[in-house]
Protein backbone atom coordinates (compact mmCIF):
# COMPACT_ATOMS: atom_id res chain seq x y z
CA UNK A 1 0.00 0.00 0.00
CA UNK A 2 2.54 2.60 1.21
CA UNK A 3 4.85 1.34 -2.15
CA UNK A 4 1.74 1.84 -4.34
CA UNK A 5 1.33 5.90 -3.13
CA UNK A 6 4.82 6.47 -3.42
CA UNK A 7 4.64 5.42 -6.85
CA UNK A 8 1.27 7.48 -7.23
CA UNK A 9 2.86 10.84 -5.56
CA UNK A 10 6.03 10.22 -7.89
CA UNK A 11 3.89 9.92 -10.84
CA UNK A 12 2.06 13.01 -10.03
CA UNK A 13 5.29 15.04 -9.20
CA UNK A 14 6.35 14.05 -12.45
CA UNK A 15 3.41 15.46 -14.04
CA UNK A 16 3.83 18.41 -12.53
CA UNK A 17 6.82 19.32 -13.70
CA UNK A 18 6.19 18.34 -17.22
CA UNK A 19 3.75 21.01 -17.11
CA UNK A 20 5.85 23.85 -16.08
CA UNK A 21 8.29 22.55 -18.29
CA UNK A 22 5.98 23.09 -21.21
CA UNK A 23 4.32 26.51 -19.89
CA UNK A 24 8.21 27.82 -19.77
CA UNK A 25 9.20 26.28 -23.15
CA UNK A 26 5.61 27.29 -24.52
CA UNK A 27 6.02 31.28 -23.03
CA UNK A 28 9.58 31.36 -24.60
CA UNK A 29 8.11 30.50 -27.70
CA UNK A 30 5.46 33.30 -27.72
CA UNK A 31 7.78 35.69 -26.81
CA UNK A 32 10.01 35.19 -29.84
CA UNK A 33 7.48 34.51 -33.10
CA UNK A 34 4.49 37.07 -31.72
CA UNK A 35 6.56 39.48 -30.00
CA UNK A 36 9.35 42.04 -30.26
CA UNK A 37 9.52 44.45 -27.79
CA UNK A 38 6.99 45.62 -25.34
CA UNK A 39 8.45 49.11 -25.18
CA UNK A 40 8.31 51.71 -28.16
CA UNK A 41 8.68 51.51 -31.48
CA UNK A 42 7.46 54.30 -33.74
CA UNK A 43 5.44 53.31 -36.42
CA UNK A 44 3.30 55.61 -34.71
CA UNK A 45 2.24 52.24 -33.06
CA UNK A 46 4.18 50.32 -30.33
CA UNK A 47 5.13 46.85 -31.50
CA UNK A 48 2.36 43.47 -30.94
CA UNK A 49 1.26 43.27 -26.84
CA UNK A 50 0.17 39.93 -26.42
CA UNK A 51 -2.34 41.25 -24.55
CA UNK A 52 -3.70 43.68 -26.82
CA UNK A 53 -4.55 41.05 -29.66
CA UNK A 54 -7.50 39.70 -29.48
CA UNK A 55 -7.32 35.83 -30.69
CA UNK A 56 -3.86 36.48 -32.47
CA UNK A 57 -3.43 32.29 -32.06
CA UNK A 58 -6.58 31.69 -33.86
CA UNK A 59 -5.97 28.78 -36.29
CA UNK A 60 -5.44 30.45 -39.63
CA UNK A 61 -8.66 30.54 -41.68
CA UNK A 62 -8.69 28.10 -44.85
CA UNK A 63 -8.08 29.78 -48.26
CA UNK A 64 -10.45 30.29 -50.88
CA UNK A 65 -10.23 30.64 -54.41
CA UNK A 66 -11.60 34.18 -54.43
CA UNK A 67 -10.48 36.75 -51.34
CA UNK A 68 -13.27 39.11 -50.07
CA UNK A 69 -12.69 42.54 -48.05
CA UNK A 70 -13.21 44.76 -45.17
CA UNK A 71 -13.10 48.19 -46.30
CA UNK A 72 -11.99 51.55 -43.97
CA UNK A 73 -13.35 55.08 -44.36
CA UNK A 74 -11.74 57.38 -41.59
CA UNK A 75 -14.07 59.44 -39.60
CA UNK A 76 -14.13 62.49 -42.18
CA UNK A 77 -14.24 60.48 -45.11
CA UNK A 78 -11.26 61.66 -46.79
CA UNK A 79 -9.26 58.45 -46.41
CA UNK A 80 -10.66 54.46 -47.75
CA UNK A 81 -8.77 51.12 -47.92
CA UNK A 82 -9.60 47.50 -47.76
CA UNK A 83 -7.87 44.03 -46.25
CA UNK A 84 -8.89 40.39 -46.71
CA UNK A 85 -12.19 39.45 -44.83
CA UNK A 86 -10.08 37.15 -42.74
CA UNK A 87 -8.39 39.84 -40.96
CA UNK A 88 -9.29 40.25 -37.12
CA UNK A 89 -9.97 43.92 -36.28
CA UNK A 90 -9.41 44.94 -32.71
CA UNK A 91 -12.41 47.38 -31.42
CA UNK A 92 -11.86 47.57 -27.68
CA UNK A 93 -11.43 51.04 -26.31
CA UNK A 94 -9.01 49.36 -23.50
CA UNK A 95 -6.83 46.94 -25.48
CA UNK A 96 -6.13 50.64 -27.66
CA UNK A 97 -5.05 52.27 -25.30
CA UNK A 98 -1.29 53.03 -25.23
CA UNK A 99 -1.10 51.66 -28.60
CA UNK A 100 0.62 54.99 -29.73
CA UNK A 101 3.45 56.48 -27.85
CA UNK A 102 2.27 58.92 -25.11
CA UNK A 103 5.09 61.52 -26.18
CA UNK A 104 3.83 61.65 -29.48
CA UNK A 105 -0.16 61.58 -28.70
CA UNK A 106 0.01 64.32 -26.74
CA UNK A 107 2.37 66.66 -28.92
CA UNK A 108 0.48 65.46 -32.23
CA UNK A 109 -3.25 64.29 -30.59
CA UNK A 110 -2.48 61.07 -32.41
CA UNK A 111 -5.38 58.76 -33.09
CA UNK A 112 -5.06 55.05 -33.68
CA UNK A 113 -8.14 54.90 -36.12
CA UNK A 114 -8.13 51.17 -37.33
CA UNK A 115 -5.44 48.18 -35.99
CA UNK A 116 -6.23 44.99 -37.77
CA UNK A 117 -3.78 41.49 -37.69
CA UNK A 118 -3.80 38.19 -39.87
CA UNK A 119 -4.70 35.49 -37.57
CA UNK A 120 -2.02 33.60 -38.41
CA UNK A 121 -0.15 30.86 -35.75
CA UNK A 122 3.64 31.70 -35.71
CA UNK A 123 4.51 34.65 -36.69
CA UNK A 124 3.13 38.92 -37.42
CA UNK A 125 1.51 40.69 -39.91
CA UNK A 126 -0.25 43.79 -38.75
CA UNK A 127 -2.06 46.55 -40.04
CA UNK A 128 -2.55 49.91 -38.71
CA UNK A 129 -3.97 53.25 -39.65
CA UNK A 130 -3.05 56.68 -37.32
CA UNK A 131 -4.17 60.34 -37.50
CA UNK A 132 -2.56 63.18 -36.54
CA UNK A 133 -1.67 67.34 -36.48
CA UNK A 134 1.59 68.72 -37.14
CA UNK A 135 2.62 72.25 -37.63
CA UNK A 136 2.04 73.84 -40.45
CA UNK A 137 4.42 73.46 -43.20
CA UNK A 138 4.96 70.20 -42.08
CA UNK A 139 5.92 67.76 -44.88
CA UNK A 140 6.83 64.54 -45.27
CA UNK A 141 10.41 64.12 -44.65
CA UNK A 142 10.22 65.61 -41.20
CA UNK A 143 7.35 63.22 -39.80
CA UNK A 144 9.92 60.76 -41.19
CA UNK A 145 12.42 62.28 -39.31
CA UNK A 146 10.60 62.76 -36.46
CA UNK A 147 9.95 58.81 -36.48
CA UNK A 148 13.36 58.03 -36.68
CA UNK A 149 14.48 60.49 -33.66
CA UNK A 150 11.66 58.72 -31.85
CA UNK A 151 12.75 55.51 -32.42
CA UNK A 152 16.22 56.41 -31.73
CA UNK A 153 15.34 57.59 -28.23
CA UNK A 154 14.16 53.80 -27.05
CA UNK A 155 17.23 52.16 -28.85
CA UNK A 156 15.64 51.18 -32.37
CA UNK A 157 16.90 52.05 -35.85
CA UNK A 158 14.79 53.02 -38.60
CA UNK A 159 15.72 52.72 -42.23
CA UNK A 160 13.79 54.07 -45.06
CA UNK A 161 14.19 53.22 -48.06
CA UNK A 162 12.17 53.27 -51.70
CA UNK A 163 11.03 56.73 -50.36
CA UNK A 164 8.71 58.03 -53.52
CA UNK A 165 6.82 61.31 -52.73
CA UNK A 166 3.89 62.62 -54.83
CA UNK A 167 1.94 66.01 -53.95
CA UNK A 168 -0.22 64.49 -51.17
CA UNK A 169 0.89 61.42 -50.00
CA UNK A 170 5.03 59.80 -49.73
CA UNK A 171 5.32 55.78 -49.76
CA UNK A 172 8.20 53.72 -48.60
CA UNK A 173 9.31 50.91 -47.24
CA UNK A 174 11.20 50.60 -43.85
CA UNK A 175 12.95 48.49 -41.67
CA UNK A 176 13.14 48.56 -37.75
CA UNK A 177 16.44 47.01 -35.65
CA UNK A 178 16.94 46.58 -32.33
CA UNK A 179 19.79 44.78 -30.68
CA UNK A 180 18.63 40.97 -29.83
CA UNK A 181 15.42 41.47 -31.25
CA UNK A 182 13.78 40.17 -34.16
CA UNK A 183 13.83 42.89 -37.17
CA UNK A 184 10.43 44.17 -38.60
CA UNK A 185 9.50 45.01 -42.47
CA UNK A 186 6.97 47.60 -42.78
CA UNK A 187 5.12 48.91 -45.96
CA UNK A 188 4.15 52.92 -45.47
CA UNK A 189 2.41 55.74 -46.88
CA UNK A 190 1.74 58.90 -45.41
CA UNK A 191 -1.08 60.94 -46.77
CA UNK A 192 -1.59 64.55 -46.41
CA UNK A 193 -4.11 66.71 -46.05
CA UNK A 194 -3.83 71.03 -45.55
CA UNK A 195 -5.48 72.56 -42.40
CA UNK A 196 -7.81 75.90 -42.10
CA UNK A 197 -6.82 76.23 -38.47
CA UNK A 198 -2.96 76.41 -39.25
CA UNK A 199 -2.43 72.64 -38.80
CA UNK A 200 -1.24 69.88 -41.02
CA UNK A 201 -3.61 66.89 -40.97
CA UNK A 202 -1.73 63.18 -41.97
CA UNK A 203 -2.27 59.47 -41.98
CA UNK A 204 -0.24 57.29 -41.64
CA UNK A 205 -1.07 53.76 -43.33
CA UNK A 206 1.59 50.77 -42.19
CA UNK A 207 1.42 47.34 -42.69
CA UNK A 208 3.90 45.53 -40.32
CA UNK A 209 5.69 41.82 -40.20
CA UNK A 210 8.71 40.14 -39.06
CA UNK A 211 11.52 40.86 -41.32
CA UNK A 212 12.37 36.77 -41.84
CA UNK A 213 8.61 36.85 -43.18
CA UNK A 214 8.76 39.44 -45.91
CA UNK A 215 8.99 37.31 -49.19
CA UNK A 216 5.81 35.61 -47.24
CA UNK A 217 3.34 38.49 -47.11
CA UNK A 218 5.01 41.25 -49.23
CA UNK A 219 2.12 40.68 -52.15
CA UNK A 220 -0.20 41.24 -49.21
CA UNK A 221 1.23 43.95 -47.38
CA UNK A 222 1.78 45.59 -51.13
CA UNK A 223 -1.96 45.04 -52.14
CA UNK A 224 -3.59 46.85 -48.52
CA UNK A 225 -1.08 50.11 -49.12
CA UNK A 226 -2.06 50.63 -52.81
CA UNK A 227 -5.57 50.27 -52.07
CA UNK A 228 -5.23 53.48 -50.00
CA UNK A 229 -6.92 56.16 -51.17
CA UNK A 230 -7.81 59.87 -50.44
CA UNK A 231 -10.84 62.35 -51.32
CA UNK A 232 -9.77 65.66 -51.92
Amino acid sequence: MKRSLKIILIIIVALIAVLLIGNYYLERLLRTTLRTDSKNINLFVEPPDLSKIENSLSPEQSVTSTIEYKHFTSPDNKLTLRYPNDWIEIKNKEKLKGVAPQELTEKYNLKVLLLAQKPKMGTLIQLVVNEGFFQKNTNFQDVIEIMKESNQKDGWEMEVTDLEIKEMEAIFEARYSKQSLLPLFSEEKLILFPQENGKEKMYLVAVISFEKDREKFIKEMKEIINSTHFVK
